[in-house]
């Protein structure tokens, strides 16, 4: 944990010779960088998410963890273009065509929410989270 703030210290400060590791994007990033949302840090939210390609170097996954805070402070559109790029990394994703499809669930786009559903149970039969949210909106999509 302190080698991972070490790391994004350098990295808003501009430090060049930062490198995080996959596992310190995966384990602490998001929680991160949604403590920067929660306080109002948007100067350090915005270097951070300049530095995206930055972070996609260690993991790719980084769209998708940014896709997901995006969303939670309901700022869809953007966290929409966020989990799109992730899509072209990883389309045989679960997870990330399950975000997608609260994008669209959220914006009351039932069609388009239900067919991203659909894809991530397609990816992983039986995904539980997109099964249940299939169940819920079963009513929406006609």
């Amino acid at each position: 944990f302190v080698n991972w703030l070490i790391e994004l210290i350098k990295l808003l400060n501009n430090d060049e010779n930062s490198s995080p590791t996959y596992m310190q994007i995966r384990n602490f990033y998001e929680q991160d960088l949604d403590m920067l949302f929660k306080y109002k840090q948007n100067e350090y939210i915005n270097k951070i998410l300049k530095s995206i390609n930055f972070f996609e170097c260690f993991n790719k996954e980084i769209y998708k963890y940014t896709a997901r805070v995006l969303f939670n402070y309901n700022l869809t559109a953007l966290a929409e273009s966020y989990i799109k790029k992730s899509l072209e990394i990883f389309y045989n994703d679960p997870e990330t065509h399950y975000i997608l499809g609260e994008i669209y669930l959220k914006s009351k786009e039932y069609l388009k929410a239900k067919n991203e559903f659909k894809r991530a149970d397609e990816v992983i039969k039986g995904y539980l989270p997109a099964k249940e949210k299939l169940y819920i909106i079963k009513d929406f999509c006609y």
